[in-house]
């Protein structure tokens, strides 16, 4: 239930796998440095209250590298749901659904950017490369028409 695994395409076997650090946890993605990315939605404990909290682990060690869960001011907490992303910056894309709040953070915490409307169960960052269907039209594109 709170197990991370690695599955083995070719043979349909788990190669690697842990629980314990996490509660809830989904989102998982490698990183280009090995490490795993992850949003554990329940595992963050502080007098008596959970909290979420967003962890990047090294699977070799399974020391967390690095780890966000709010602050004071602004906790973070998603029961469910929810969705991390590294950014190509270094920074990370996180969408708490709970309170429908989309917002990225550097490397130290900070909040660099944020979005907030209801009904947002996840977000994923795209670059404009990716979407190659947002172009501006071209003169000769009649008006109201896509390229």
């Amino acid at each position: 239930r709170n197990a991370l695994a690695v599955i083995d395409p070719a043979t349909k076997k788990v190669v690697w796998a842990y629980n314990g650090l996490w509660e809830k946890q989904h989102s998982a993605s490698f990183l280009p440095n090995g490490n795993i990315l992850l949003l554990d939605n329940r595992g963050h404990i502080e007098n008596r209250t959970r909290f979420s909290r967003v962890l990047e682990i090294n699977p070799t060690t399974l020391a967390i590298k690095w780890s966000y869960a709010g602050s004071k001011e602004h906790p973070f907490y998603t029961h469910s749901w929810g969705r991390v992303q590294r950014l190509p910056n270094g920074n990370t894309l996180i969408t708490e659904t709970i309170t429908s709040r989309i917002f990225e953070i550097d490397s130290q915490g900070k909040t660099v950017w944020k979005y907030k409307k209801s009904g947002i169960l996840n977000a994923i960052r795209y670059n404009a490369e990716t979407l190659t269907f947002l172009k501006t039209p071209d003169k000769s594109t009649p008006k109201g028409q896509l390229p």
